[in-house]
């Protein structure tokens, strides 16, 4: 069985913001099946900022357009398609990035 992995790597903007770039692993996204039935190892992902949810990912790029001032969490978590969480063991697939900005 392959298990799906995630990790996460945040990019300054050259313009403006910040580029958060996920990299999967035995994971396809799957926007056109949003909400529908699981199907095993494909889906979206929730991004997260300090706990906070900001968006549903679709694929592997997103642009954040600014971040809070301080510590900042950004947490990207993999989702089925009927929006439950993916778990390996009893683990959500989830990568975490900390930065003070």
């Amino acid at each position: 069985e392959s298990l799906p992995t995630v990790s996460a790597r945040l990019l300054r903007d050259p313009v403006a913001g910040w580029n958060l770039q996920l990299v999967v692993t035995n994971f396809a996204f799957a926007p056109q099946n949003a909400g529908l039935a699981h199907v095993e190892g494909e889906g979206h992902a929730h991004v997260y900022v300090n706990d906070v949810k900001v968006a549903r990912l679709y694929g592997p790029w997103f642009h954040l357009d600014h971040l809070p001032a301080g510590d900042v969490r950004i947490e990207v978590g993999l989702y089925a398609n009927d929006h439950r969480t993916l778990v390996v063991g009893a683990r959500p697939v989830r990568a975490m990035i900390d930065l003070q900005n």
